[in-house]
C-alpha cells in the first residue's frame, strides 16, 4: 500500500479552535498529530450540537469530531511540572508544534528547544466565536441582502481559513528545517488570516478600479444576484456567468435563443445593470432542464454549473461514493458513527 503524503511526519497541536483545522489537514494527509488538551478537555469538546444519545461522553460534540478526525489525544495539566516536561520532550521530537498565544501550554513550547513553531495570535481579542472573526474579516459586509441582516458563513469560516495558513506554514517550516534552518518561528495573526482567506472580491477589485457583475466599486450586500441559484426540473443549480466566455457557453447550452443572442441581454454592460431581468429570463429557459444534464453539458462547454444538492443527494452522488467521502466510524465511546447520527 502506498504511503500517504505525510506518512512519518509528527506534529504537536495545542488544542484550540484556531489550530484544529490545521491539525485536521495534516492528519488527513497522513501525518501523526498529537492533540494536547488540558484536564477538562479542549474547548471544542464542549460545543453543541452533539451526537444524538451520546450522553455525557467527552466525544459527543459534533464540532469536535468534525475537526479532530485522525488525531491522537493526550491530556496534560499545565500546572503539573512533570506534565510540562512530557510536553517539552514530545515537542522536541515533532516536526512542528501548532499553538495559540495565550494558551496555558504556549509558554512551555515557546521556551522549549523545538524544531519549529507556528503560533496563532489574536491581538484584538476576537475570541473563539467564528462569527466575530468573520465580521472582523469584512465578510459580513458583503453577505446577505440589503433589506435583511447580514448572514454568517457556514461552519467556522474564519477559524478554518486561519487553519489553512497554519498548515501551510507548518510545511514551509519543514522545508526550511531540511535546508538547515534552526529555531523556525512563524506567526499567524488571526484577523489578518481571516481577511486574507475571506475578504470579498469587491475590496481588491476596488483597488484596481474594477467591479464584479452588478456590485459596483463599493462593498454591498447583494444576496446571490452575482451568482444566482436557479430552479430546474429536478432541483437547483448555481451558474457562474462572470466572463464573456461563460455567458456565451450558457447561451450555447440553452440552444442560442434569439433574445440572448441578439437582444439587449447579449450586451455585458446591460446584463450588469439589469441583473433582475437577466435572472428572470434565464430562469424561464432553465426551468425545464435537468440538473445533471446541465452539469455535464456545462462541463463540456467550460461553464461552471454546480448542482445544489440536498444532504441525501450529496451522500448518494456517484462522485461522493467513488471517492469514499463518507464512512461509518467506530468510535471508542460511541460504538458506530454514521452519517445519520450527524445529520
Amino acid at each position: 500500500m502506498t504511503d500517504n503524503l505525510l506518512s512519518g511526519y509528527r506534529f504537536i497541536e495545542i488544542g484550540h479552535p484556531l489550530t484544529e483545522y490545521a491539525g485536521q489537514i495534516l492528519a488527513g494527509l497522513g501525518a501523526e498529530v498529537l492533540l494536547i488538551e488540558p484536564p477538562e478537555g479542549a474547548l471544542t469538546r464542549h460545543r453543541n450540537p452533539r451526537v444524538p444519545e451520546s450522553g455525557e461522553s467527552s466525544r459527543g460534540s459534533i464540532p469536535f469530531l468534525a475537526r479532530n478526525t485522525n488525531k491522537r489525544s493526550l491530556m496534560l495539566d499545565p500546572e503539573n511540572i512533570e506534565d510540562m516536561a512530557t510536553l517539552t520532550a514530545l515537542s522536541a521530537r515533532a516536526n512542528c508544534v501548532l499553538s495559540v498565544a495565550g494558551s496555558p501550554f504556549h509558554r512551555a513550547v515557546v521556551d522549549a528547544t523545538i524544531p519549529a513553531l507556528v503560533t496563532v495570535t489574536d491581538e484584538r481579542n476576537l475570541g473563539i466565536s467564528s462569527i466575530v472573526g468573520f465580521a472582523a474579516s469584512g465578510g459580513l459586509a458583503s453577505t446577505g441582502w440589503q433589506d435583511r441582516p447580514p448572514c454568517n458563513a457556514p461552519s467556522w469560516f474564519a477559524h478554518d481559513g486561519t487553519g489553512i495558513y497554519v498548515a501551510v506554514l507548518a510545511m514551509i517550516a519543514e522545508v526550511a528545517r531540511r535546508r538547515g534552518e534552526t529555531c523556525i518561528r512563524f506567526e499567524v495573526p488571526y484577523e489578518e488570516a481571516a481577511i486574507a482567506s475571506i475578504t470579498p472580491w469587491t475590496r481588491p477589485l476596488h483597488s484596481y478600479g474594477t467591479s464584479i457583475n452588478g456590485q459596483g466599486f463599493e462593498t454591498a450586500r447583494r444576496g446571490v444576484e452575482f451568482c444566482p441559484t436557479y430552479q430546474v426540473r429536478d432541483g437547483y443549480v448555481r451558474i457562474l456567468t462572470a466572463t464573456p466566455g461563460q455567458w456565451q457557453s450558457l447561451v450555447t447550452l440553452l440552444g442560442d435563443p434569439d433574445d440572448l443572442v441578439n437582444g439587449p441581454l447579449s450586451v455585458g454592460r446591460y446584463r450588469s445593470e439589469n441583473l433582475a431581468e437577466m435572472i428572470d429570463t434565464l430562469a424561464r429557459y432553465l426551468a425545464d432542464q435537468s440538473m445533471n444534464e446541465l452539469f455535464h453539458h456545462g462541463q463540456k462547454l467550460g461553464l461552471t454549473v454546480s448542482p445544489v444538492n440536498t444532504l441525501n443527494q450529496f451522500i448518494d452522488d456517484p462522485h461522493t461514493r467513488e471517492r469514499s467521502f463518507i464512512k461509518n466510524v467506530t468510535d471508542p465511546e460511541i460504538p458506530v458513527l454514521t452519517i445519520q447520527d450527524l445529520g
